[in-house]
């Protein structure tokens, strides 16, 4: 009995010391922030806070208005499950509510005293649908790379991009509109008042997003609201030359004003003279629009006067976005095979820039028209306005660095032409064969697909330390400059390569044809 209980004390022992990373004991897994004490979950050396509230439910009366301060709790509040997604069209694993302003941290298992980067990660899905609990977005590679990882839910759709007039008339010189910014911003000032308990440096942030978490990404670059909140910034496929609607004013050739959007989702609503407070009482069913794979219509980003105050790309072109090192980047196959099947059809609708695309694109030569039809779909509403973004950024001369992710898994070879949309985010935070549903079984995974995952991952947490990607092991990833137009292509077999003069040719073409007045299709009512 002795003996069978020294061996008990020695593997403890030595179960303390490996969970802890070092000789000494494990973290107590309990911190303390501004509105009381969290308990985590350790698990492989790392630290999970999840459905941490940041803001005060933006439910009732506070629907349609700045996120509030959260309210403070008793005792030890349990961090172990991720809070309510936000409202929207699509439904997912989680439960949806109004109530729904958490986020999440992970952070290594350590001793105390660490100050460690931090990334603050915005996710995608049009800023109509989305969740921070998706399975490919959690933290914990990120983490054992020393870098502190938070992820966050905002509000969507009309929930979080909506005006009406009545709304304005209550608030004169209010922030308004863009409530899912605003969110946002909540979020980063969080970090900056709470991530030290986390190990976290709140002077070291990063913030990134995919798809409309990068074009979010793009409203924190020049939003003056955002000053101080972070030091450096990645994008990935969601930059370009979008015109953004205004929250009042209907500009000629621009969507609709926002407020008038809300007019017309109010009387849709049977509110013919809405009030605000009418509006706040509708229930959520009927602001969210039918469950579905389409959103409803909605404002979505606008400029409001105070957070944006101009279409992002004027902002860049006058150099007075916040100054920070830059990533940047997007997809071979943004749009897949299905987005413009009928390459014909796609021709004629680029009207006079017809033939210069025909003798780029080859479109009635030897290629399949469907895989024309993805390229120019992609260059078209995403490469050439990420590379825009690039050179606008890199003329102030901070640091910026260009990629264009190609990589398709082993075992999707011949039947994926290359990188759809969000086909990355898998690889950068290093979470190959997550489900994407509970359903779903797990993508086969090769150890090419892992060395991948490995590298996106380590060049993403080397940016947070240093804003530099490089480091030991990894292919040189040169700084982008007017000069090189260089990106890292992240290609289908050759693993990161610097690629110089980036597509030139085609991205000329499409420099061209937006200079001379081309504007390519886009969501609008």
């Amino acid at each position: 009995m002795r003996r069978a209980l020294r061996f008990a004390v020695l593997v403890t022992s030595a179960t303390v010391a490996y969970t802890g990373l070092s000789a000494q004991s494990p973290p107590d897994p309990i911190v303390t922030v501004e509105t009381g004490a969290l308990r985590g979950v350790v698990h492989d050396g790392v630290v999970s806070y999840l459905g941490v509230p940041y803001a005060t439910p933006p439910v009732g009366s506070l629907r349609w208005r700045q996120p509030q301060p959260p309210a403070k709790w008793q005792g030890v509040r349990s961090a172990d499950t991720f809070g309510n997604d936000c409202v929207q069209h699509r439904q997912y694993d989680q439960p949806q509510s109004e109530d729904c302003l958490y986020l999440n941290v992970w952070t290594p298992a350590r001793v105390a005293g660490q100050s460690l980067p931090v990334m603050f990660w915005i996710y995608g899905g049009g800023l109509s649908y989305g969740s921070a609990a998706w399975p490919w977005y959690d933290g914990r590679a990120f983490a054992k790379q020393g870098v502190v990882l938070v992820s966050i839910n905002y509000r969507l759709a009309r929930f979080g991009f909506f005006a009406h007039p009545a709304i304005s008339a209550e608030a004169p010189g209010a922030v308004l509109g863009n409530y899912g910014f605003m969110d946002q911003i909540a979020g980063l000032q969080w970090v900056q008042r709470n991530i030290a308990a986390f190990g976290g440096n709140p002077a070291d942030v990063t913030i990134f997003g995919e798809s409309a978490g990068g074009r979010s990404v793009n409203a924190m670059l020049v939003s003056p609201l955002t000053r101080g909140l972070f030091q450096k910034a990645i994008i990935q496929s969601g930059a370009g030359r979008n015109q953004l609607r205004h929250i009042r004013e209907s500009r000629p050739g621009a969507p609709m004003s926002a407020e008038a959007m809300g007019v017309e989702f109010a009387k849709s609503a049977g509110l013919t003279n809405a009030t605000a407070a009418a509006l706040r009482a509708l229930p959520a069913d009927v602001v969210r629009g039918p469950i579905g794979s389409t959103p409803p219509p909605f404002a979505n980003a606008m400029i409001d006067g105070r957070l944006v105050l101009e279409d992002f790309t004027d902002t860049y072109k006058k150099g007075a976005q916040h100054q920070v090192p830059l990533m940047i980047g997007a997809n071979s196959a943004e749009f897949g095979t299905g987005a413009a099947p009928d390459a014909d059809a796609l021709f004629r609708s680029l009207g006079t820039y017809k033939d210069k695309a025909l003798a780029l694109y080859d479109g009635y030569g030897t290629h399949d028209p469907k895989f024309v039809a993805m390229e120019i779909t992609s260059d078209m509403g995403m490469n050439n306005g990420t590379r825009y973004v690039a050179r606008l950024i890199a003329k102030a001369g901070k640091p910026v660095y260009f990629f264009h992710f190609g990589y398709v898994t082993q075992s999707a070879r011949g039947t994926i032409p290359g990188a759809r949309h969000a086909a990355e985010l898998v690889y950068v935070f290093d979470r190959l064969g997550s489900r994407t549903t509970r359903s779903q079984p797990p993508t086969p995974v090769a150890d090419a697909d892992r060395k991948v995952a490995r590298q996106m991952n380590t060049y993403w947490a080397n940016f947070a330390k240093t804003g530099d990607p490089n480091g030991s092991g990894l292919p040189h990833w040169s700084a982008y400059t007017l000069a090189n137009d260089e990106a890292l292509e992240f290609t289908m077999n050759d693993g990161p390569v610097g690629r110089v003069n980036f597509k030139a040719a085609k991205m000329a073409f499409w420099d061209w044809a937006y200079d001379a007045g081309f504007t390519p299709r886009r969501d609008t009512p």
